[in-house]
C-alpha cells in the first residue's frame, strides 16, 4: 500500500511538473510576426482554407477550422499587443458562426480536445467560467495535452493556433443536400459575446475590422439564411460587412458546399488582393 502511495505521488508529481512546463512555455511563447505582415485573416475553417497567403507579402492567415470566437478574441489581443503595425482584420463570419446553438463547438470532445491543450494558459476568469460545464472533461484534455508535441516547441505551438490548409478535391454538384444546422440547445450567448469583444477591441486601437462571408453555394438552400441574416443586424451596425456568399465560383473550384479548395482559394484571395489593394 506505501509503495503503491510513493508511486501515484511520484506520477502526480512529474504530471504536474509538466503541467507547469505548459504553462510556462506558452504563456512566455513570442507572438511576433514579420513586420510586414499588417492584415490579419482570422476565424475558422471557410478562411484557414480560401485564403492563400502565399499570395500576400502584408497579410497573414491565422484562421483555424472549427474556431470560436473565443479563441480568436485570445489570439487578436496577443497579436496585437506585439505586433503595433497591424491595421487590417479580415474576421470569417460565416452561418456556422452565427448559428442559434453555435456555443455547441466551445463543448465538443474534438473542439476541446484541439483547443484546450494550446490555449488554456492564456484563459482568463471570464473564459473559465464558460466552460465550467465540462470541468472533468477540461482537466483530462489538460492532462493529456503533456504528449501534445506542438506544445514544447513555439514554432509549433505556433502554427498549431491557425495558418492556411489548403485541400484538393471538387464538389460534386449531385452530392449535395440542404442541411440546417441541428438545434443542439447550446444557444449562441458566448460566441455572439466574444464577437461583441473582437468589435469592440479593434474600434478601440482604429484596428479596421471587416467581417467576411466567404463564398458558399447557395446559402439560402444549404443553410438557415434567414436567420443569420437577421443575426447579422446587431453586428453590421458596428462594423463593415462583406459578403461574398454568392461570389461567382465553379465547382471545380469548391472542395464542398461551403469551402473552396486550393484552385478556388487562389481565385478568392487574388480578388480580394485586387478589392482592398492588399500587397
Amino acid at each position: 500500500m506505501i509503495k503503491l502511495c510513493v508511486i501515484s505521488f511520484f506520477f502526480c508529481s512529474i504530471v504536474l511538473i509538466l503541467i507547469l512546463i505548459q504553462v510556462c512555455l506558452i504563456t512566455h511563447y513570442s507572438w511576433k510576426i514579420p513586420k510586414e505582415k499588417h492584415i490579419i485573416f482570422m476565424g475558422a475553417s471557410h478562411v484557414a482554407r480560401g485564403i492563400d497567403d502565399t499570395l500576400l507579402e502584408s497579410a497573414f492567415n491565422f484562421a483555424r477550422p472549427s474556431e470560436r470566437y473565443m479563441y480568436t478574441y485570445i489570439k487578436l489581443q496577443h497579436l496585437c499587443e506585439i505586433n503595433p503595425q497591424i491595421d487590417t482584420i479580415f474576421l470569417e463570419c460565416a452561418h456556422t458562426d452565427l448559428a442559434n446553438d453555435c456555443d455547441y463547438k466551445y463543448f465538443e470532445e474534438n473542439e476541446l480536445s484541439g483547443y484546450l491543450e494550446l490555449y488554456w494558459p492564456l484563459f482568463t476568469r471570464e473564459d473559465w467560467n464558460y466552460l465550467s460545464l465540462k470541468k472533468k472533461d477540461i482537466l483530462y484534455y489538460i492532462i493529456k495535452g503533456i504528449a501534445n508535441r506542438n506544445i514544447y516547441s513555439r514554432d509549433k505551438w505556433f502554427m498549431a493556433l491557425g495558418g492556411y490548409e489548403p485541400l484538393d478535391g471538387e464538389m460534386n454538384r449531385k452530392e449535395v443536400k440542404p442541411q440546417r444546422e441541428l438545434d443542439r440547445g447550446a444557444g449562441h450567448y458566448i460566441n455572439y459575446l466574444y464577437l461583441n469583444k473582437i468589435i469592440d477591441y479593434c474600434s478601440k486601437r482604429r484596428i479596421k475590422l471587416y467581417l467576411l462571408q466567404c463564398p458558399v453555394f447557395h446559402p439560402e438552400y444549404y443553410f438557415d439564411d434567414v436567420y443569420h441574416k437577421k443575426a447579422l443586424e446587431q453586428f453590421v451596425k458596428k462594423t463593415e460587412y462583406l459578403d461574398f456568399s454568392h461570389w461567382s465560383v465553379e465547382d471545380n473550384e469548391r472542395l464542398d458546399a461551403h469551402h473552396l479548395n486550393r484552385k478556388g482559394a487562389v481565385r478568392f484571395t487574388n480578388e480580394l488582393k485586387l478589392m482592398y489593394y492588399i500587397d
